[in-house]
């Protein structure tokens, strides 16, 4: 379980008029070979409800993923902007 959940960081951010970002292993992963990990990339926010993810936003989530070691990213991955 990750602190905050999705649900409250989406309450924050949309009351704050942020965007929140958060790395999160996929529950259901896929039959992939060994030693590699499925991530998804939620975000929440942003400057309009069709807006995709962002350059810089995509640099934070390719650094975040090879700043860990190979064991993966633990739930304090996640930027609030």
């Amino acid at each position: 379980q990750c602190n905050p959940s999705l649900s409250q960081a989406s309450d924050y951010t949309i009351q704050n008029g942020m965007t929140y970002l958060k790395l999160v292993l996929n529950d259901f992963p896929y039959d992939v070979e060994e030693g590699i990990h499925h991530w998804c990339l939620w975000k929440i926010g942003g400057t309009s409800c069709t807006e995709g993810i962002l350059k810089g936003e995509l640099q934070w989530a390719l650094h975040e993923l090879n700043s860990y070691p190979s064991d993966g990213i633990d739930c304090s991955s996640s930027l609030i902007v």
